[in-house]
C-alpha cells in the first residue's frame, strides 16, 4: 500500500467533499439514463475530487460502523446526513468498508457508482469479487472491523450523542404540552444505542460547565442515561431492563422544562432561596406529565423519585416512606455525580470528590449495593473525565477498570502516545511499580458547548402585579391528581436552527506553526461574554499545541475555528508566540 497517514487540518473537509463527490455520482445515474452528459461531468468531478485529495493523503479508508461513518479511524458522524445515499448503498450489499487509493479515475468512479446503485443482490461476497476485477485503485473490502472495533472506535464520544438526546427531548416536551402519547419507541431507540455504547466499553461522558443563558440539558441527560445505563448493565439486568432504564434517565429532568423561566436551567446551588420550592416541584410535574403522556411506570417513578432517599427523605415529601426502586437509585447517583462534577462559575469536584460525598450520602440516598455497582462500572474517574499522569502528561479516560478503579486505561491527547491507549494496570517488571498513574483529574478552561436544541415550554414569568390580591398556591399545594387540560400551553418554539454557517469573510490566516497561549486568569475570562464555541477554543489552549493541532482536534469548520480565535486575539484574552 505503499505510504498511509491520517488527513489531518483542513484536510478532513476535503474528505468529506470527496465523498459527497462519490454519493453524487450516485444520484446522478438514479435521474438520468447511462451515457447522458450529467452523469460523465458527476463522474469526471469526482475523480478530479478524490486526486486532489489523494495526491496529500495517499490512502483514504471510509468505514460503516454501526450506522456511522469512520474514516481513517476517525469517527465522523456529521457525514451520515449527507453521505445518506451512500451509506444506504454501503448496507444494502454489506460493505463495511472501502479503500480509496491514489490513482482513480472517471471510468473507475463510474464503475462504482453503477455497483453502489444496484438493488439488494442475494451474494454480496460475488458482487464485491466481481466490481474488485475492474478497480485498480479502489479497494472494495469487506474488513471486519468487529474484531478491532476498539482501534476503529477509541475516538467516539458522547457527545456525538448529544444532539439526538435533544430532539428527543424536545418531541417529548412537545408532546406533552400538546397533551399527546410520547414517542416511546423514538426514546427507546436512542436509549438501545447508548445501551450498545456502554455495552462495547466505547463511550465517554460530556463535560459541562454551566454558563448563563447555555441550555445544557440534553448534555446532562446523556451522561445520566450512559452512567445508568453502564450500571445496570454491570448489575445484570437484561439488556431489555437496561434499555428501559436508560429511556427512563434520558427524560428524568424532563419537568424542568415547565419551570419558569427565571429558574429552568439553573443549578440548585445558584437558585434563591425564595425559588427553590418552585424548582423542587420539577420532579412532581415531570412525574403527572409523564403519566398523563402515556410514559411507561419506570419513567413515571424515575421523574417523581429521583429526589428521594432510601430513608423517605428527599423531595417531593410523600406521605409513603417507600425506597425507591434500585434502577431509580442508580439513576439518581447518576445525577447527582453529573451535577457535582459540572463547572460552575469555574468550580467543580473532581470525580473522587464526587464519589466521596456520594458515599457519605450511601446510607440516606442511595444505597451501599448503588454506589459499589456505579465504582465497578465506572471507576473513580469515569470514561471522558481529563487527567494529568504521572509523566505530566494530559490525558483522557476511555474505559474504567473494573478490578482497579483507580487506574483505567486512558488515551494520552499529545506527545509520542498521543492517540494510543495506555492501560495504567501495566507494571515495570525491572522496578516492580506502575509505569504511569494518575497524578489528579483537569477540568479543561470553559468546557461550555453549543446550547441545546430543546426549547422553552413555558412563556417567561409574567410581570409582577402591583397590587396582588391572594398568591396562587404553588404546584405542589394543588391536588395530586392534575388533569392533562392543565399541563402547559401548546404553543411551541420553532426548533432552533445550527448557526454555524456564517456569512462574514473569514479572518487572515494565523500562522499555523504559532502557539497560542492564554493571557487572562480564569476568573477574568468568566467576566467575558463569549461565545460558547469561543470558549471550547480556550479549552485546547495549554501553551504547547499549534494552531494547527487546535484545528484539527476541536472539530468545528476550519474557518469558523479560525474565525473565533482571531477574535480571541484581538480582544486580548489568547496571545500568539
Amino acid at each position: 500500500m505503499g505510504e498511509s497517514r491520517a488527513p489531518r487540518g483542513a484536510e478532513w473537509a476535503d474528505v468529506g467533499d470527496a465523498l459527497h463527490g462519490l454519493a453524487n455520482v450516485m444520484s446522478v445515474r438514479s435521474h438520468y439514463a447511462e451515457g447522458h452528459p450529467a452523469i460523465a461531468r458527476a463522474d469526471a468531478a469526482a475523480a478530479s475530487g478524490f486526486s486532489r485529495l489523494l495526491d496529500r493523503v495517499p490512502e483514504i479508508v471510509l468505514a460503516l460502523l454501526d450506522g456511522e461513518f469512520v474514516v481513517s479511524e476517525r469517527p465522523l458522524p456529521e457525514l451520515r446526513a449527507r453521505l445518506t445515499t451512500l451509506a444506504e448503498a454501503m448496507t444494502r450489499h454489506e460493505l463495511e468498508c472501502i479503500v480509496f487509493q491514489r490513482g482513480i479515475t472517471p471510468a473507475e468512479c463510474a464503475l462504482l457508482g453503477r455497483t453502489l446503485n444496484l438493488p439488494t443482490v442475494s451474494d454480496p461476497a460475488k458482487l464485491r469479487e466481481e466490481t474488485q476485477t475492474g478497480l485498480a485503485h479502489v479497494l472494495l473490502r469487506f474488513a471486519e472491523l468487529k474484531s478491532s472495533a476498539e482501534a476503529n472506535r477509541q475516538g467516539a464520544r458522547a457527545e456525538y450523542f448529544v444532539p439526538e438526546v435533544g430532539l428527543v427531548l424536545h418531541d417529548a416536551a412537545r408532546a406533552i404540552a400538546a397533551e399527546k402519547m410520547i414517542d416511546r419507541t423514538g426514546v427507546r431507540a436512542i436509549a438501545r444505542r447508548l445501551v450498545d455504547a456502554c455495552n462495547a466499553r466505547v463511550f465517554a461522558l460530556e463535560p459541562r460547565a454551566y454558563a448563563v443563558g447555555v441550555g445544557d440539558e440534553a448534555s446532562h441527560a446523556t451522561n445520566v442515561a450512559l452512567m445508568t445505563a453502564a450500571m445496570t448493565l454491570e448489575a445484570g439486568y437484561s439488556e431489555h431492563v437496561c434499555v428501559e432504564a436508560a429511556s427512563a434517565a434520558l427524560l428524568h429532568d424532563v419537568g424542568q422544562f415547565f419551570l419558569p423561566q427565571r429558574i429552568r436551567g439553573i443549578p440548585e446551588p445558584l437558585i434563591a432561596e425564595p425559588d427553590k420550592a418552585r424548582f423542587r416541584d420539577h420532579s412532581t410535574i415531570g412525574a403527572l406529565a409523564l403519566l398523563a403522556a402515556g410514559a411507561p411506570p419506570l419513567w413515571v417513578a424515575t421523574a417523581l423519585d429521583h429526589h428521594r432517599g432510601v430513608d423517605g427523605g428527599g423531595y417531593p415529601a410523600l406521605e409513603s416512606k417507600s425506597v425507591p426502586h434500585e434502577i431509580v437509585r442508580m439513576i439518581s447517583l447518576a445525577s447527582f455525580v453529573d451535577r457535582r462534577r459540572t463547572l460552575v462559575n469555574g468550580l467543580g469536584d473532581e470525580p473522587d470528590e464526587a464519589l466521596r460525598r456520594a458515599i457519605a450520602l450511601e446510607d440516606r440516598y442511595f444505597g451501599r449495593t448503588t454506589v459499589r455497582v456505579f465504582v465497578r462500572a465506572l471507576g473513580v474517574y469515569p470514561p471522558g473525565t481529563f487527567v494529568e499522569l504521572s509523566n505530566r502528561e494530559l490525558a483522557i479516560v476511555v474505559n474504567a477498570n473494573p478490578g482497579d478503579p483507580l487506574r483505567p486505561q486512558v488515551r494520552p491527547l499529545f506527545g509520542d502516545d498521543a492517540g494510543r491507549r495506555i492501560d495504567l494496570k501495566a507494571l515495570n517488571a525491572v522496578e516492580d511499580r506502575h509505569v504511569h498513574s494518575i497524578a489528579r483529574a483537569v477540568a479543561p478552561p470553559l468546557v461550555v458547548r453549543e446550547p441545546d436544541v430543546v426549547p422553552a415550554i413555558v412563556e417567561p414569568d409574567p410581570p409582577p402585579v402591583a397590587t396582588p390580591s391572594t398568591p396562587a398556591p404553588r404546584f405542589s399545594d394543588r391536588p395530586r391528581t392534575l388533569p392533562p387540560r392543565t399541563l402547559p400551553p401548546r404553543s411551541i418554539p420553532p426548533i432552533p436552527r445550527e448557526d454555524h454557517e456564517e456569512t462574514a469573510a473569514a479572518p487572515a490566516s494565523l500562522p499555523p506553526d504559532a502557539i497560542p497561549a492564554l493571557k487572562m486568569a480564569p476568573a477574568e475570562l468568566l467576566a467575558l461574554d463569549l461565545d460558547p464555541r469561543a470558549g471550547f477554543i480556550l479549552s485546547f489552549i495549554d501553551g504547547a499545541t499549534s494552531i494547527e493541532m487546535i484545528y484539527d482536534l476541536c472539530g468545528l469548520p476550519r474557518d469558523d475555528a479560525a474565525r473565533l480565535l482571531a477574535d480571541l486575539v484581538a480582544r486580548g484574552v489568547v496571545a500568539i508566540t
